[in-house]
């Protein structure tokens, strides 16, 4: 009875956790998942094989889990990789669905037509995004950065009004 008692504070104690922790789901499954891969060296190491060929043991199933996942792995552009040869192929494959069928292949006037209105397209697509200039070309230049930009307009927020007197002497040569 006293061992009934233990085991059923126990699995209250257990489905508590499971109920309140957040991550309990996401804990458990972790757990799962390294006494599957122990589970899985072991049966190698018990066979003889190195841990290299635990390929070898997975399902069908598995194996297109895993395919897929490393299939998932969608490679973003950004900043300086805008033009690495994976985006530009992609480019190329969405140009290239947007060609009419062949008879427009078969006439070449046809086809520098459309060539010149695909160019001018992208020109104007080019010409949608354009680039914010975050300072204004007509004001002096006083900073050698972005970072010494913002740091020399705080000391204009914060000390302009003492240092105006000072800074209109140095403009004229008359400073102490």
């Amino acid at each position: 009875m006293n061992e009934a008692m233990k085991q059923n504070n126990k699995a209250v104690l257990h489905e508590q956790e499971r109920l309140t922790d957040p991550a309990y789901e996401k804990r458990m499954q972790k757990q799962d998942y390294f006494t599957e891969q122990a589970k899985m060296e072991k049966d190698l190491k018990n066979k003889g094989l190195n841990s290299d060929k635990k390929y070898l043991f997975e399902t069908a199933v598995q194996a297109e889990k895993t395919r897929r996942k490393k299939g998932k792995k969608k490679t973003e552009t950004y900043g300086w990789d805008v033009f690495n040869t994976d985006s530009l192929f992609k480019a190329y494959e969405k140009r290239v669905k947007k060609l009419p069928g062949e008879d427009v292949a078969a006439d070449k006037s046809k086809l520098v037509d459309y060539m010149a209105k695909e160019v001018e397209e992208r020109i104007e697509k080019r010409n949608v995004f354009s680039r914010r200039r975050a300072f204004n070309d007509e004001k002096d230049v006083s900073s050698i950065n972005e970072r010494n930009r913002r740091f020399n307009e705080k000391l204009e927020r914060n000390y302009g009004k003492y240092a105006s007197e000072i800074k209109s002497n140095l403009d004229r040569g008359t400073a102490l």
